[in-house]
Formats: structure tokens, sequence, C-alpha cells
């Protein structure tokens, strides 16, 4: 292992507070994103005809669903951590602050976003439907995207705080 790549993994927090961390931030936007992801599926798959078109545009309308409900929740989320943290400051909350929780989410996802909702996502909740339905079978896709997705987006996160871009509410 590199020097570099030792020191990005350097862990400073006790793993279970880390992951109560992540759990925090990232499980309320999972939820609506899982249930997005299912409603949008479902009625695309069943506005479509069935077959290989059907589960085509389930996988897509559910990958697009979960990416409009996860990302909501998390830019809200955020939104409001920075507002609570812009107040303790005793600052007026500015819309370039608003601005600077976009970028944030923007570098955080964005790359790994593009390819999760254009490839990787449609293919496994694809993938996932086919073998084991509409309903376990897209959550099952769902999860296997996520463990891919999530190990780049907490890298970059915590990268973020290091650099001192999230401001801290606590």
């Amino acid at each position: 292992m590199t020097a570099d790549l030792e020191k990005l993994l350097e862990i400073k927090e006790p793993p279970r507070k880390k992951a109560m961390k992540w759990i925090k931030r990232y499980g309320p936007a999972e939820i609506v994103g899982t249930i997005t992801a299912v409603v949008a599926s479902f009625y695309a798959f069943k506005a479509t005809k069935e077959g290989i078109a059907g589960e085509a545009a389930a996988a897509y309308a559910g990958a697009i669903g979960e990416s409009i409900g996860f990302y909501s929740t998390v830019f809200l989320y955020d939104l409001r951590q920075d507002y609570k943290a812009v107040k303790k400051e005793g600052r007026v909350y500015t819309i370039t602050d608003a601005l600077k929780v976009a970028r944030n989410e923007i570098v955080e996802f964005g790359v790994a976003e593009y390819f999760d909702t254009a490839l990787l996502r449609p293919f496994c909740i694809g993938v996932g439907a086919r073998i084991g339905g509409q309903g376990w079978g897209v959550m099952a896709g769902k999860l296997a995207a996520d463990v891919l997705f999530y190990a780049q987006a907490i890298v970059i996160r915590e990268q973020q705080e290091k650099r001192g871009w999230i401001r801290n509410s606590e």
C-alpha cells in the first residue's frame, strides 16, 4: 500500500462512531431513495409491456427515482446542517452559503453518480428484477449498487471534511 493511500484510509475515529456518522448522514436518504426507486420502477414496469423492454424501463425509472429521492434528502440535510453552523457563527445565511453546499454535493457524488445512474445502478436493478422479480429483485440490485457507490462517496466526503469544506454544526 502506498503512503498516500495509507494516509487517505487513516482512521482517527473509532469504527463504530464512524459507522454511526454515515448512517445518520445517508440513512434517511437511503430510505427515501429506496421508496422512490421501487415506486418508479413499479409504475414504469406496469406502463410498458412485459419482457425486456419493461424490465429496462423499470430499471432506468428505478435508478432515476432513487436519485431524485436520495439527493433531495441529502441536500436538505446538508443545507440544514450548514444553516445551523452559519447561525452558530452569528451570520446570516446567504445564497453563497447554499451554493457551497451544492458544490460540495457535486464534488462528493458527481462522477460516481453519473456512472452509477447511467450504467451501474440500472444494470444491478435490472439483473435483480430479472432474477428476483420487481419487489425483492429491485431491492437486491439497489443494495449491490449502493455498496459500490458508497465506497467512493465516503472517501471523497472525508477528504472534504479534512480540507475544511464542511462546516460542523455540532
